[in-house]
């Protein structure tokens, strides 16, 4: 099937919500690719701390176990950090979106 087939299957209003979906999607993917990659990060610098803390003359265990500890919290913690970005983001547009029906008093 031809993409000008497809395409004169859909009216005006069809092809442009069809493109602003498209456009969103791959806003999304990239987003999300971006995430898995800075979450990647996060865990090979997380994994390094306790050598670096033991270089340091800090007593940190090196083995497995405290190796993933700290992979771990600090995956978690990034996470974190995503999740209050999104909140706060949310809030801000929450927050100007309200103040075009609430208008302040100054």
């Amino acid at each position: 099937m031809a993409f000008e087939e497809i395409i004169a299957g859909f009216d005006t209003v069809q092809l442009g919500a069809l493109l602003a979906a498209f456009i969103i999607f791959i806003y999304i993917v990239k987003q999300a690719v971006q995430t898995v990659i800075n979450i990647t990060m996060v865990a090979a610098i997380s994994s390094l701390f306790p050598f670096a803390a033991n270089y340091a003359g800090i007593s940190v265990p090196t083995d497995i176990n405290g190796i993933l500890f700290f992979t771990a919290a600090g995956v978690g913690l990034y996470l974190l950090y995503v999740l209050g970005r999104i909140i706060y983001g949310a809030l801000r547009i929450a927050g100007k979106v309200g103040r075009i029906f609430v208008p302040s008093s100054k």
